[in-house]
């Protein structure tokens, strides 16, 4: 972008009013109260010109150079906590509070305490200053905000929230944080708002010439803003500190923003795309409002003429099947009538039989003369049972048998296959009985042809109502199991009918808010076009800014100063005299014991000890590890500390490689390289890891899906973060120049070093590049170890840091003065707090380098003490503190002069602990071994003085002493030991999940916040699962490193066990044997299992639930449900902890507890051994009396010799 001059701005107060009392109806008062500011701004006609950067960038310093006046607070820790407005004219601060009135002080003002207030955002929100004299011309204004990577998100919330009014913006950058992706990122915000904006690169007297040319570093800064698609107006490099650098641009930025202001308002205003910006806002305003309203509501991807058809659909299958069951019903009852309509039970031959049963039911029936009676009874009995048996077939044959076939076949027609209906159908009948057939005669009726007929008539009715009496109770049964079959359906059909009746009503809802939402858009849209306003708004706008200045007027004084902390730096743990010997001073006592005892036999095996501990001493091998943030000044304290410009500083803080100095060797020359290239297997788990959320293909190869990366352009996905993007690009470019060397190592000398250590698409294949250089440093057997940042690539590869920390003999822990332990130094110091007790002494120098920077003693105090705060925050307790500069220091030594003080002191500490602290444990087992061949040698002289029968008694006390010791070294019971091993693991896991559930809610809330969840609906989903894919990143990541720390707490306890156990065995052994001296116990390091970090395998549908009950921002952040979605996902995540802590307590148990019994029979066994020698030597001494005078002369000799050791004075 470019200014564009003689602006002329198309919005005016009309538009402003308009809008704000669209904005007001719609309730976005944020939005409403923007505008009421660029209304008073138009007022006025002002130019506000922002300083915005890097915290401790030097933007308040830059302010004040710029204006002649010491009117902001600067320091190298983060001050301006609010945003602070200057202008010229009044005289005055005024102060606006949160919560209370806003106060004016006039001049005369306390300055410390305008400073005080400016650093104060607890109770205040912002501050205006009006000075008296003419600094800043009329109608013009300066603006300092809080730094945008302090550590607190709400600083920089707080400077995105002032830029509505700001017509131009100057970022001021620090000279080696110009990469920080914060500052970068925040100038791509700028481009997408229309800000113009310029650049100033501070501090550039940091710059060194001869490591890399000023115009290599500009074309540096060009290309990043290139690749990131920034066009600042222009680009600046200023410095404060030394104004006659040629490169220093100071007085450009102070003519230009001459030029800005006499240019003024009617040039540089941005009125118009401040409006639009603020229109833009209010409008993702309502869309977010809409979609919190359309996600109460229920997710509906359906039309409304969608929901209908369906709708209508199942109201159709509701009553398909009310008429299926009327249809049958009514099929039924017609099969029935029909049937039984249809049926003809009485037959002629039927009838005829019916005319004789009821002839003999007549009173005068009677047959023959002779017998009569019994004769007429037969016949009667005869009558009724021929009727009767005809009858009944009548009716089974044309009617039952009928009626069961067809009601069969209407249950299978209509899929009513119930095998217990069908029973009930199959036994449908009626049986007639001979009281069926005698209760129809009609009492008194005459036999005739007509009556038989009647007869005949009501009988087959009677039996027809049965047969319908019958059916109609089946048709009960059938409609009952009907019912039941088709219950489900039903109400399945009801559910859903009630369930679209529903999603009907939200649709139409959901169309009422889209087309509310689109009204609110195009009344937004018409109050541009033509503008329209009441009165009143008019009146209430101006009232508020008449309210904005009815200030209360104080009198300021220093009674209104917060009080000021005065904390003791400590630069470490109290130095105590501890009384130790140096290297120097015990080494010829050393020679002088070896050389007494030459020729003596029976201490040879200590003899040996000493030559091997000795050799140690003399030939040692020490790491120095240095770990911190890019840029912190690593590189160059390992400079300062060899005294040559060796160490190139990398630009790039992504393909960071590790470095280490190394003394020489025979087989490697000064000044040689060997570099270490990644193997296949390591740039592939790079590479899969940036890749992984963007479906790669199913490949194991490196080639391939690098390829893939490439023709895919991932490197371009907005998703991916800037380092993971430059990164990716550095392994593409460099893959053709690279591929045939991959996983192999590679000679190179002193030149060629910097390549590799620094050029993008070099060393992104590096793994680590070892350096042999002689000097008086490497001589002493140190290895200096300059490790990734804790911000690069490689900072998390799962074993290289940790390793550094537990192996190194000194950590070295490097923070920059003017970006004091940034955000990237916390999670490394978090782990190096956990682990800092667990080691034997500590070797932890914490180093604040550029203190050069420091305007004087008070600032660098006050820097001190925010690095000792953080410090212990961060759990690591009495940190050792030293500033330096590296820089001041290796000039000093490159031009012969006296080491500053501030170096001087810290390699006296640092060359102390090497010498001295670390050395100090194989001195006092020398001195204890000079101890021993003493001892032995009195014990040699007591036994040649025996006589005979005393050697034989002594003879047998050492064979019985031999065979006590044995037995109690077999014996020894290790059960309480391993209880303890177990009890310990088991302790430090339960703690470890009782901080991880501590923890998690801020881990919870750095992942889960405004600044990163800024959206409703599918993007705020989207968001969401990105959000959660992070955390569970964080949280298992953090689960290994707490693990790790723990591995490294049981360790402690492993040695400490071992400890306790030999001096019990020792104790037990000198109870029986106190000639005996046993040599001191050496234990080497526990090895540490391998962990994996937790959740890889913990799959993100596991939280679909849960991030569905996101509704939007307002919701989420204001209603609480951000708290709840936090529980929920940890009742999620918890058990997963509890099972990740169970296998690391398996994996832990079993491997420790393996470790401490072989180390426990290694030091059983070594015992053994020396009590076997002890008593072998003292039977061959016995042998020879003629060495008694020896034996005597070396024994006053040795205790000589460590009489001068005792009376030697020590080092203090």
């Amino acid at each position: 972008m470019t200014l564009t001059m003689m602006h002329k701005t198309n919005i005016n107060q009309s538009h402003l009013l308009a809008l704000y009392q669209t904005m007001h109806e719609h309730d976005d008062h944020i939005q409403a109260n923007k505008l009421v500011d660029l209304y008073k701004k138009q007022m006025d006609k002002e130019l506000i010109i922002s300083f915005s950067g890097h915290f401790s960038a030097g933007k308040s310093s830059m302010i004040n150079a710029l204006l002649g006046r010491d009117i902001l607070p600067n320091s190298p820790i983060p001050t301006s906590a609010n945003i602070v407005k200057l202008t010229s004219g009044e005289g005055y601060v005024r102060v606006y509070f949160k919560h209370d009135a806003p106060i004016q002080y006039n001049e005369p003002y306390d300055i410390e305490a305008v400073k005080d207030f400016c650093m104060n955002k607890d109770t205040i929100k912002r501050l205006d200053i009006s000075t008296s004299t003419d600094v800043i011309p009329d109608q013009c204004a300066i603006v300092d905000t809080p730094g945008i990577d302090a550590a607190d998100d709400a600083d920089r919330i707080m400077t995105e929230s002032s830029l509505h009014v700001v017509d131009i913006l100057f970022y001021v950058m620090d000279y080696n944080h110009v990469q920080s992706e914060v500052n970068l990122q925040f100038l791509k915000k700028m481009e997408q708002m229309k800000i113009p904006y310029y650049v100033i690169i501070n501090q550039i007297d940091k710059h060194d010439e001869k490591e890399l040319p000023f115009s290599i570093f500009q074309q540096k800064v060009e290309q990043t803003f290139s690749h990131w698609g920034l066009t600042p107006e222009d680009i600046y490099y200023s410095s404060l500190y030394d104004f006659t650098l040629s490169t220093n641009q100071f007085t450009h930025i102070k003519n230009k923003i001459k030029d800005l202001f006499v240019q003024g308002y009617r040039t540089h205003s941005r009125l118009d795309e401040a409006v639009q910006q603020i229109i833009d806002d209010h409008k993702e305003f309502l869309k977010d409002q809409a979609e919190e309203a359309i996600l109460q509501i229920g997710h509906i991807d359906e039309s409304t003429v969608d929901i209908e058809q369906k709708l209508e659909n199942v109201e159709i299958q509701l009553q398909t099947l009310e008429e299926n069951l009327l249809n049958f019903k009514q099929s039924f009852q017609n099969q029935v009538n029909q049937t039984l309509k249809n049926a003809y039970m009485m037959p002629r031959d039927i009838r005829d039989l019916a005319k004789l049963f009821l002839e003999s039911q007549q009173k005068d029936f009677k047959i023959g003369f002779f017998g009569a009676k019994k004769k007429t009874e037969i016949e009667k009995k005869r009558r009724l049972e021929q009727f009767l048996t005809a009858l009944q077939k009548s009716v089974e044959s044309n009617v039952q048998w009928i009626l069961r076939d067809k009601l069969l076949t209407l249950l299978k027609e209509n899929e009513l296959n119930d095998h217990q209906l069908m029973t009930h159908i199959q036994q449908l009948t009626v049986t007639l009985t001979k009281a069926d057939i005698i209760d129809s005669i009609h009492p008194g009726a005459q036999l005739n042809g007509q009556y038989v007929l009647n007869y005949t008539e009501n009988i087959s009715q009677e039996i027809k109502r049965t047969f319908k009496s019958k059916t109609n109770d089946l048709l009960s049964q059938i409609l009952a199991f009907y019912e039941d079959k088709t219950n489900d359906q039903r109400t399945q059909l009801i559910k859903e009918r009630e369930k679209l009746i529903l999603i009907k009503q939200q649709a139409i809802k959901k169309e009422s808010i889209s087309e509310s939402t689109d009204d609110a858009f195009e009344k937004i849209n018409s109050q541009l076009q033509s503008p329209q306003f009441t009165k009143d708004t008019k009146a209430v706008v101006e009232k508020m800014i008449v309210k904005r200045n009815q200030v209360v007027i104080e009198t300021l004084k220093s009674k209104n100063l917060t009080e000021k902390r005065t904390v003791e730096i400590r630069s470490g743990e109290e130095e105590v005299d501890n009384g130790s010997y140096t290297i120097d001073y015990i080494m010829p006592y050393v020679k002088q014991t070896l050389e007494t005892v030459k020729d003596i036999h029976g201490v040879e095996q200590i003899v040996a000890d000493i030559r091997r501990k000795r050799e140690r001493l003399e030939n040692r091998e020490l790491t120095i590890a240095l770990f911190g943030a890019f840029s912190a000044g690593k590189s160059s304290l390992i400079n300062a500390l060899i005294g040559k410009d060796l160490m190139p500083s990398s630009p790039n803080p992504t393909t960071a490689v590790i470095n280490r100095i190394n003394p020489v060797t025979q087989d490697v020359a000064h000044e040689t390289g060997i570099v270490h290239l990644k193997d296949e297997t390591w740039l592939y788990h790079d590479l899969f890891e940036i890749v992984k959320r963007f479906s790669p293909p199913n490949t194991d190869q490196f080639a391939e899906l690098l390829s893939w990366a490439k023709n895919e352009e991932i490197y371009k996905k907005n998703a991916l973060n800037k380092m993971y993007q430059a990164y990716l690009v550095a392994l593409i470019d460099g893959y053709d120049d690279m591929k045939e060397i991959i996983g192999k190592k590679l000679t190179i000398t002193i030149n060629e070093f910097k390549d590799y250590a620094v050029d993008e698409k070099k060393a992104a294949y590096v793994k680590a590049i070892d350096l042999f250089y002689d000097c008086e440093m490497t001589r002493q057997g140190i290895t200096l170890v300059d490790t990734p940042g804790a911000d690069s690539m490689n900072a998390r590869h799962t074993d290289v840091s940790f390793d550094y920390i537990k192996y190194a003999d000194a950590i070295l822990y490097v923070t920059y003065y003017n970006h004091a332990l940034s955000r990237a130094d916390k999670d490394f110091l978090m782990q190096l707090g956990r682990v800092k007790e667990s080691f034997e002494r500590d070797k932890m120098f914490f180093v604040v380098n550029a203190s050069d920077l420091a305007k004087d003693e008070d600032e660098l105090t006050l820097v001190l003490d925010y690095v000792n705060d953080q410090l212990i925050q961060l759990g690591v307790r009495f940190p050792r503190i030293y500033p330096i500069s590296s820089k001041q220091s290796l000039q000093d030594k490159m031009k012969g002069l006296t080491l500053n003080k501030q170096m001087s002191h810290f390699e006296h500490d640092f060359y102390q602990f090497i010498n001295e602290d670390l050395s100090s444990i194989m001195i006092e087992s020398l001195i204890y071994d000079i101890n021993r061949i003493e001892q032995s040698i009195q014990a040699y002289i007591h036994t040649l003085q025996l006589d005979e029968t005393e050697k034989e008694r002594f003879k047998e006390k050492l064979n019985n002493s031999q065979k006590q010791i044995i037995t109690f070294l077999n014996e020894f019971d290790t059960t309480t030991y391993k209880e303890q091993i177990r009890d310990r693991v088991d302790k430090q896991l339960y703690y470890l999940r009782e901080r991880m559930a501590i923890r998690f809610h801020d881990m919870f809330k750095d992942y889960f916040n405004p600044t990163t969840i800024t959206k409703s609906g599918k993007d705020g989903m989207r968001q969401l699962k990105q959000c959660t894919e992070q955390l569970l990143d964080y949280v298992g990541y953090e689960l290994l490193q707490e693990v790790r720390a723990v591995g490294l707490r049981v360790e402690k306890t492993l040695n400490d066990l071992i400890v306790e156990v030999d001096q019990k065995m020792k104790s037990k052994i000198r109870s029986i044997d106190q000639s005996l001296t046993m040599s001191e116990l050496e234990i080497g390091d526990f090895e540490t299992p391998i962990f994996q970090q937790a959740f890889n395998d913990l799959s993100l549908s596991r939280f679909k639930k849960v991030l569905a009950r996101y509704r939007g921002t307002k919701a989420f952040f204001v209603d609480n449900e951000r708290e709840q979605m936090r529980d929920s996902m940890f009742t999620i995540i918890e058990p997963e902890i509890e099972a990740y802590t169970a296998l690391i307590k398996q994996i832990m148990a079993t491997s420790y507890e393996e470790q401490w019994l072989n180390v426990l029979d290694t030091v059983k066994e070594k015992m053994k051994d020396e009590v076997h020698l002890y008593i072998k030597q003292q039977l061959e001494v016995m042998e020879d009396t003629n060495d008694l005078p020896i034996y005597i002369d070396v024994s006053e000799r040795m205790t000589q010799i460590l009489r001068s050791i005792d009376q030697k004075e020590k080092k203090q």
